[in-house]
């Protein structure tokens, strides 16, 4: 279940940002939907459009593949992209999820920027931004997290487990 604000910002907003996080993950009772911080004063016309956007798509989240949603814009950190699934291999690779790396050197992308560009970026956020008192990265972990779990699919699995071990044992001779 991706968030809708993806589908009310666009690619121009995003990239202007110093930061942006998706987020929507429920802990402790809040709910940060999205957050976003740019290096400017926005004009009225431009806070109250998007308010209006955000508004309408607050909380509502819609259904794509799996391999649709780990490649969709997770965070922005200093007008770059960085999808879920890189958000996942920076936690996997850089904060001990397979494994524990604290040393490691920017590589030198073109164009887009390399996986290790962003991990740098990633490294800044996890030192200096919080979001519902966690860490930002961990709060967009914990916000794939539940938008996975959360989705029709799981669901229709946890109900076919839920039935398929609730029937009696098949007994062989």
């Amino acid at each position: 279940m991706a968030p809708a604000i993806g589908r009310v910002t666009t690619d121009a907003e995003l990239r202007e940002c110093k930061f942006f996080q998706a987020g929507g993950a429920l802990h402790n009772g809040l709910m940060v939907q999205s957050l976003s911080m740019v290096l400017r004063a926005k004009t009225e016309a431009e806070i109250k459009a998007s308010y209006e956007r955000g508004k309408a798509v607050m909380g509502k989240s819609y259904p794509v593949k799996l391999s649709t949603f780990l490649k969709q814009t997770s965070l922005v950190v200093n007008g770059t992209f960085i999808n879920r699934e890189e958000v996942i291999k920076y936690v996997t690779n850089k904060l001990g999820g397979a494994h524990y790396d604290n040393s490691r050197e920017g590589a030198k992308g073109t164009g887009a920027a390399a996986l290790e560009q962003k991990y740098t970026l990633l490294d800044e956020v996890r030192n200096g931004i919080a979001v519902a008192d966690r860490n930002a990265i961990y709060y967009e972990l914990l916000s794939i997290g539940q938008r996975l779990i959360n989705s029709r699919d799981v669901r229709q699995l946890r109900k076919y487990l839920t039935h398929a071990l609730s029937l009696p044992p098949i007994i062989r001779a």
